[in-house]
């Protein structure tokens, strides 16, 4: 993972954004969803364990049609 990569998180379908790495163990991603619960937009970057992001999330692309769950 890279700084610019788009990722979704697995489970929530969440979009996030590398924002910045401190490779080799630490990546910045911000994500902007709704929640669900609560009906607000929330805007988060926060650093997340690299080992963590390769099991919990996978590559996402551009394509908002084919995406369900978060956004930018």
């Amino acid at each position: 993972m890279k700084t610019g990569d788009l990722i979704r998180f697995r489970e929530t379908g969440i979009l996030g954004i590398i924002t910045e790495t401190a490779a080799p163990i630490r990546t910045k991603v911000f994500s902007a969803y709704v929640d669900d619960e609560t009906g607000e937009e929330v805007q988060v970057n926060q650093w997340f364990p690299l080992d963590y992001l390769l099991e919990c999330s996978e590559p996402a692309d551009y394509n908002h049609s084919a995406i369900t769950g978060g956004r930018l």
